[in-house]
């Protein structure tokens, strides 16, 4: 009898520990396709990634603010393994705010890393202002690099006091026009209006050093004078010393009282070409008129480069009165005027 007890329990014990293997088998096989689900979860990409975009983290954003956007935007399939996954990287509050910019889809460990690590992988805008440009020719470049640009807020910002320095905050001008400083710039694609007039003005403020400020000075102009004389000198010469030129013969017009006579200001005022200027057009009233109204024009014509700043303000004496550029842009001067209506003759008919 205790013979076949002890079978009994024999059979018994085996069946125990054959059960108790392959539990084990079954939970290490678990465990093992739960861990590659996960991974798999976790390293697949969102499948309702449509197109690039932008997420805006703001400022004292919770994590579960943040998954949210992300789920709602389709950058993430799961907002609990995005925040679990960020609490493992960095904790709780690790998430950084910010503007995001995501190209093209990935994976959920990947997102929250660069959230961890305020990697927004932002494409700059590169945005070339040319010498020379209008603030309605620069608007034209920036409505074609920015999508959404808003062309009547840049208008009313440019008219706005809170962009003027000291240097121009009590001159007779209702625009910055010819203080937005031409040239090649970087910009984040999301930039409000106002921040790009602000590094506009920023760089055309560096620009200005203190020695520039100082010659202005030391002359009795004013700043603004300077840059609506440069911005005449930007329209009318090309070269360096031909501007230097053409600058010193302007000024000196002022000096004596004559009319400066510019014909690069009617551009600015109708739109035609200076070689389409007729005598009627001469006549046009405006306050940009240099040919009706002795002394500058109202303001800038144009936003002028550093060149022609700095050739109103160092400007080259001459014996010189009157120039002209010829149809190829050769500079052509004259003492007399006379001599001024010689050259017309010859290199303009």
């Amino acid at each position: 009898m205790s013979l076949a007890f002890s079978n009994i329990f024999g059979n018994l014990n085996e069946n125990k520990s054959q059960n108790n293997y392959y539990k084990i088998i079954v939970f290490v096989f678990s465990i093992f396709l739960l861990l590659t689900m996960a991974v798999f979860f976790i390293l697949s990409l969102s499948p309702g990634f449509e197109s690039e975009q932008f997420i805006n983290v703001e400022e004292g954003s919770s994590l579960n603010k943040i998954a949210t956007q992300l789920k709602e935007g389709n950058i993430i399939k799961s907002e609990f393994i995005f925040k679990i996954s960020v609490r493992l990287i960095g904790g709780e509050g690790s998430a950084k705010s910010g503007t995001y910019f995501f190209k093209e889809p990935q994976n959920v460990l990947t997102i929250a890393k660069r959230v961890v690590s305020a990697d927004f992988r932002l494409v700059p805008v590169k945005v070339t202002i040319p010498e020379g440009f209008t603030i309605d020719e620069i608007i034209d470049i920036l409505q074609d690099s920015f999508a959404g640009f808003n062309k009547g807020e840049f208008l009313k910002l440019a008219k706005n006091s809170i962009f003027f320095d000291n240097d121009i905050r009590d001159e007779p001008f209702d625009s910055l026009e010819g203080f937005l400083f031409p040239d090649t710039y970087l910009f984040l694609p999301e930039a409000e209006n106002s921040q790009i007039i602000s590094e506009m003005r920023r760089n055309f403020n560096s620009k200005m050093a203190p020695d520039i400020k100082e010659r202005i000075r030391e002359r009795g102009l004013s700043v603004y004078d300077v840059i609506t004389m440069a911005s005449l000198v930007e329209e009318e010469a090309r070269e360096p010393d031909t501007r230097r030129m053409v600058s010193g013969i302007l000024w000196k017009r002022l000096s004596a009282g004559m009319a400066l006579q510019v014909d690069a200001v009617f551009p600015y005022i109708m739109g035609k070409n200076t070689f389409e200027i007729t005598l009627d057009d001469l006549k046009v009233d405006s306050p940009y008129n240099t040919y009706l109204y002795s002394g500058l024009p109202k303001g800038p014509i144009s936003n002028p480069g550093l060149d022609s700043i700095l050739a109103a303000v160092y400007p080259k004496d001459s014996d010189y009165w009157y120039y002209l550029s010829d149809k190829e842009g050769n500079m052509h001067y004259a003492k007399t005027f006379e001599e001024h209506k010689a050259n017309k003759e010859k290199y303009l008919r």
